[in-house]
């Protein structure tokens, strides 16, 4: 089992994040590049100091906001928890059920830490960029939810139910809308960072970057 884990933290590091997703969303989110512009409030200026800002290095406290660095983690892991999950219904080795509950277990952390502890608090925001960013909390609560409820099923699965095809297939289909959330999420997340600007630099983002629950 020690094996396959160092395995998988040796391809961590090399997966890259889901990439957000393309287009724009349809619904209520649906609008051209015009009436975007229209809705957008002007440029904020930066709220960081000029001296950090041309450093080549910074500090990990000196991010506004330590949300980015975080979240990639859940969005890894639960992805590969679903792909493993996936393999075990036809390759039943006992030792990818850890593998699998690591993956899905440290994806639940990630995802509610990324969630709770280092979501960013915003100001300014236009009506359009906070319904964007509601938008995205709520598919975020999805995937902490589901993730969370995953891998209970799946420790159920290690301990008590065991070997049970149909149990396991629940949990695969279970990680599978945490991975559509999760991929949800980094999409509002992506709208928000490089359509709306909230973040870059600081913008939009309260005085300590923190939001507090």
């Amino acid at each position: 089992m020690l094996k396959q884990i160092g395995l998988l933290l040796v391809f961590l590091c090399f997966v890259n994040p889901i990439n957000a997703q393309d287009g724009h969303e349809h619904g209520d989110n649906e609008m051209s590049h015009t009436e975007l512009s229209e809705v957008q409030d002007p440029p904020e200026e930066s709220q960081m100091d000029g001296d950090l800002i041309n450093r080549e290095e910074v500090a990990i406290g000196d991010f506004p906001s330590l949300h980015p660095l975080v979240v990639h983690f859940p969005i890894v892991l639960l992805l590969l928890a679903a792909v493993f999950q996936l393999f075990q219904l036809f390759i039943r080795k006992r030792n990818l059920d850890w593998v699998v509950l690591f993956c899905i277990g440290f994806g639940f952390i990630g995802a509610y830490v990324a969630g709770t502890f280092v979501h960013p608090d915003t100001k300014g925001l236009s009506d359009i960029a906070q319904k964007i960013l509601d938008n995205h909390d709520t598919v975020a609560n999805w995937t902490i939810w589901t993730s969370a409820i995953a891998a209970v099923l799946k420790t159920l699965s290690l301990f008590v139910i065991k070997q049970n095809k149909i149990f396991e297939i629940l949990i695969l289909v279970v990680m599978g809308i945490a991975v559509f959330s999760v991929s949800k999420a980094g999409h509002y997340g992506s709208q928000l960072v490089h359509i709306q600007n909230v973040g870059p630099q600081g913008k939009y983002l309260g005085e300590d970057g923190a939001h507090s629950h």
